[in-house]
């Protein structure tokens, strides 16, 4: 599909030298070549996105690994017997409910401050 000589005239007056139909094809040309790319040339070609996308994968990996990990320690004996409180009745130590709640939840806040700082600090530095 042509430009029309309008499309060309507008673009003129906007000060381009080209027609956008030009633009379009160009751009689906450089969709399809990325398409085509294999992962080694598009790692080659495209380190830093790679980096990024690595580091904010592994940061997702992370906060889930968090809130799994603060609920594991309440069932290791070690853990229990560090911090808990003996209870004579079964003759085992145990972490109050409400310690566990509020080391599950300092997750949640910790979560909530990390966004915080993530829409500050980008804009600050």
């Amino acid at each position: 599909m042509g430009s029309s000589i309008h499309e060309e005239k507008a673009a003129e007056a906007v000060g381009l030298d080209h027609a956008p139909d030009k633009d379009i094809s160009m751009a689906q040309q450089s969709a399809e070549d990325e398409h085509n790319l294999t992962l080694r040339d598009a790692i080659r070609r495209y380190p830093q996105a790679v980096l990024w996308s690595v580091l904010l994968s592994a940061s997702i990996i992370m906060e889930e690994y968090d809130i799994v990990l603060i609920s594991s320690f309440f069932a290791s004996p070690a853990f229990r017997r560090h911090f808990g409180e003996y209870v004579p009745r079964t003759g085992t130590y145990e972490i109050t409910a409400s310690w566990q709640n509020g080391l599950s939840n300092a997750v949640s806040v910790g979560t909530i401050i990390g966004a915080f700082a993530n829409g500050y600090f980008p804009h600050k530095f």
